[in-house]
């Protein structure tokens, strides 16, 4: 699926200690994401929050949902939607689409 970068920095797999995962990567090869093969630790290089990444919310949603933070009666989705809302009330001026 298409994902927004906005930046050049990639991950050199020849420096990976053995404790991380490759999860994702570019067509081209580059590390996209990374997992930690004994903790709940996750990362990628990418943006999911950003409204040109197909799906992102739904990868965000997924996330929340796996690390509890999801109830029966709120949906991952919007719950994603409120915190991101409130991004912006947290930080004035430094959010932006």
């Amino acid at each position: 699926f298409p994902v927004t970068r906005y930046h050049s920095l990639i991950v050199d797999e020849d420096t990976l200690p053995d404790c991380l995962t490759v999860t994702a990567r570019t067509e081209a090869g580059a590390i996209m994401a990374l997992s930690h093969m004994t903790y709940d630790l996750y990362g990628v290089q990418f943006h999911p929050e950003s409204i040109a990444s197909v799906a992102g919310y739904r990868i965000l949603a997924a996330f929340l949902t796996a690390c509890g933070h999801n109830t029966p009666t709120q949906s991952a989705i919007a719950l994603l939607e409120e915190q991101v809302l409130r991004l912006d009330e947290r930080f004035p001026g430094q959010m932006h689409p």
